[in-house]
C-alpha cells in the first residue's frame, strides 16, 4: 500500500516542486501555474500527465467550494502524444540468434541453470507471444508436455488460455525439464 500511495502522490510531489522554484507563484492564479507547469514539459505524453494532475488539484478545490474554471486539454496535444508513442520494434531473425546463444552462454557459475532458464524463457516470449508476467507465472504444472501445449494463467485481464507450442519449443521445454531433474531440482506439480 506504501508503494502504491508513493507512486500516485509523486506526480504531486514533482508539481509541489515546481511551485517552489517558481519565483513570483503566489501572486500568479493557480489555473496560470498549472498551464506554465504542463508547457514546460518536454512531452506531449508529460504534458497531458501534468494537466492531470492539476484537473485533480482543481477538482480538490472545487470539492471544498473554490470557484475554479477546469484545465481543457487540447486534441492537438493528444495527437502529438499519440504520435511520439514509441513503436514497436521488430527483431530480425539474426537478433534473435544472437539472442538466443548470448541467453545459453550466460556466465552463471552459482547457478547453473540459469542459462538454460534464460534461454527458454526467450524461447517462449518469441515462439509462444508470451508476456514477461506471463513466463514468470508460468510453472512446471502448466506445462503439457504430452498435449504439446502450455497454459497461461493470471493473463491480461486475468483470462486464462491454452497455447499449442511448435515441436521445437517442446523440444526445448524437454531439455529444460530433464536439466531440471539432473540438478536435483523438482519438476512435479
Amino acid at each position: 500500500m506504501l508503494l502504491s500511495l508513493a507512486k500516485t502522490s509523486y506526480p504531486f510531489l514533482r508539481f509541489d516542486r515546481f511551485l517552489q522554484q517558481r519565483e513570483g507563484a503566489s501572486e500568479c492564479s493557480i489555473r496560470e501555474l498549472i498551464q506554465e507547469y504542463a508547457e514546460s514539459a518536454r512531452t506531449a505524453a508529460s504534458h497531458l500527465e501534468r494537466l492531470k494532475v492539476g484537473r485533480a488539484i482543481l477538482g480538490s478545490l472545487r470539492r471544498l467550494g473554490v470557484s475554479v474554471e477546469m484545465q481543457q486539454r487540447g486534441p492537438m496535444i493528444v495527437f502529438v502524444m499519440l504520435r511520439q508513442r514509441r513503436k514497436p520494434y521488430i527483431f530480425t531473425p539474426e537478433e534473435i540468434q544472437h539472442l538466443l546463444k548470448t541467453a545459453q552462454s550466460f556466465p552463471s557459475p552459482k547457478a547453473p541453470l540459469r542459462p538454460l532458464t534464460l534461454y527458454t524463457m526467450l524461447l517462449l516470449a518469441y515462439c509462444a507471444g508470451l508476456r514477461m508476467c506471463e513466463i514468470v507465472h508460468l510453472t512446471v504444472g502448466d506445462v503439457r508436455l504430452d498435449q504439446g501445449l502450455i497454459e497461461i494463467r493470471r493473463t491480461k485481464f486475468f483470462k486464462s488460455r491454452r497455447l499449442p507450442l511448435p515441436s521445437s519449443v517442446l523440444g526445448a521445454l524437454r531439455n529444460y525439464l530433464h536439466a531440471r531433474t539432473l540438478a536435483g531440482v523438482s519438476v512435479t506439480v
